[in-house]
């Protein structure tokens, strides 16, 4: 009797021990699963799982662990370029890594101290790029997270401290020292050879290497010089395979980028006799020739640098018709073909009418040297630059030209010194096989950056005139 009367003490006391312990897991699942709270993940860097999308939710409320499952949907493939949208959480579920837009922080996923309402200054200090990994019994393999905020000199080492040189006389509408502040806060290290190019439009709220007119512009550009040394103008059949061609040379997972604005998608959605908030990407197929003459428009095009390019292309040295032979060739694929749609592109309708409040070039000097591992881990690895290794890279800072907030700063933002080692490094490459291939022109590559560059003062100086004329002008150089 005694021994039975043990054995049940034992049964009943391991009982209360995992009873506890399961209580403990749901009263406090952040400090059992061991994940940190953001504002000890500085230093963590962030990977793509695959199927994963590490994007940026807002740090303001706690929700239970209990509710993931309800937000879990599929994401993007591995590989594909972080976008930054925000209320997103990227979490992997037993192999499966799934996002969905939230609302707020779950203290399941070990950020209940994020959820303060004392805490909104301090969690802007987060990075943009941040990881950390658990594993509990198989449950969560992995919670990659990325968000919206801060990384200054202060809390991330590798972000310098910024300054401003104005460049032109026009007035001031931000103090600089704000602009700089801005800029410095929204800035991490990435490589421009392998994500998307977007556009200068103050009005972009990702993370981004900025050019005129993005991917887009950069391939509108090149194609402008291919015309002026074959002497040819080109067909819309030659543009779309070159179209092609050009997508089928990225790296895999890279996209190609192009945009529209609110206001011209509106007047565009109006003409097509369709509403307001018809998702432009998913067209009704009935509607498909007139949106493609609608498309070229200048008043539908939202992105002013290539409306400027089409309304006045002598200006812009383009053929009459290239513009809008590329406008159609992007419009195609996106409405058409959404497999590779969805595998290659990337289309933004900027939000609200331009609100920029100054241009910013980002100016040399912020090399940062890497050995061949992601972009964001190597913001937080400090051997790098020690490291001789052939998979070696520089690593250049991408900014946000403002944030989702109205009242925040809003810059046009051009990485002109470091566009050849991105986006136009490839066109000219690209370019100059073009040449060779069907046209038997032998030119060589650094003439082709040297005509591309020459072309794109012009270009920039048209556009710049036009969109930002009146805006005080600078350059952000690290102190």
């Amino acid at each position: 009797r005694s021994r039975g009367l043990g054995h049940g003490t034992i049964i009943i006391f391991i009982i209360i021990i995992i009873k506890k312990i399961i209580t403990g897991i749901r009263m406090n699942r952040a400090s059992s699963f061991g994940i940190k709270s953001p504002a000890h993940l500085q230093g963590s860097s962030v990977r793509i799982l695959p199927g994963a999308s590490a994007t940026a939710p807002p740090p303001h409320q706690a929700a239970g662990a209990a509710a993931a499952s309800r937000w879990f949907q599929r994401a993007p493939a591995a590989g594909q370029q972080l976008h930054h949208r925000p209320h997103t959480v990227a979490v992997a579920v037993c192999g499966e890594t799934s996002s969905r837009d939230r609302e707020g922080w779950g203290t399941g996923l070990g950020l209940a101290s994020a959820a303060t309402s004392s805490s909104s200054s301090s969690t802007k200090s987060a990075s943009w790029a941040q990881q950390q990994q658990t594993c509990v019994s198989g449950l969560f393999a992995s919670v990659p997270l990325s968000t919206r905020g801060m990384a200054t000199a202060s809390s991330t080492p590798h972000i310098p401290q910024v300054k401003l040189q104005k460049t032109n006389d026009k007035p001031d509408r931000r103090s600089p020292d704000e602009i700089a502040k801005h800029l410095q806060t929204h800035m991490q290290w990435s490589d421009p050879t392998t994500t998307h190019w977007t556009c200068i439009d103050g009005r972009g709220v990702d993370l981004a290497f900025c050019t005129p007119g993005g991917d887009f512009g950069e391939l509108l550009l090149g194609l402008c010089v291919l015309e002026e040394i074959a002497q040819t103008t080109l067909t819309e059949e030659q543009v779309r395979n070159i179209f092609n061609k050009f997508l089928a040379s990225m790296p895999a997972g890279r996209r190609f980028y192009f945009h529209s604005d609110e206001p011209s998608a509106n007047l565009f959605l109006d003409a097509l006799n369709l509403p307001r908030d018809t998702d432009i990407t998913t067209l009704p197929s009935n509607k498909y020739e007139e949106a493609m003459r609608l498309a070229t428009v200048p008043e539908n095009i939202g992105c002013g640098h290539v409306r400027f390019a089409t309304s006045f292309s002598d200006l812009y040295s383009a053929s009459p018709t290239l513009p809008v032979y590329l406008i159609r060739t992007f419009y195609s694929m996106l409405w058409k073909d959404k497999q590779q749609a969805d595998e290659k592109l990337v289309f933004v309708v900027l939000k609200g009418a331009p609100r920029a409040v100054g241009v910013v070039t980002i100016g040399a000097g912020f090399h940062r040297p890497d050995s061949g591992t992601s972009a964001a881990t190597a913001t937080n690895n400090t051997d790098n630059n020690n490291n001789n290794n052939n998979n070696s890279r520089t690593l250049l800072p991408q900014v946000a030209p403002t944030t989702p907030d109205i009242n925040d700063v809003s810059v046009f933002v051009v990485h002109q010194p470091y566009v050849e080692q991105g986006i136009r490094g490839r066109m000219a490459a690209f370019i100059q096989s073009l040449l060779r291939d069907n046209y038997s022109k032998d030119i060589g590559e650094h003439v082709l950056m040297s005509k591309m560059n020459k072309l794109n003062a012009t270009q920039v100086a048209q556009s710049v005139s036009r969109l930002a004329g009146d805006l005080p002008q600078y350059t952000l150089q690290p102190k």
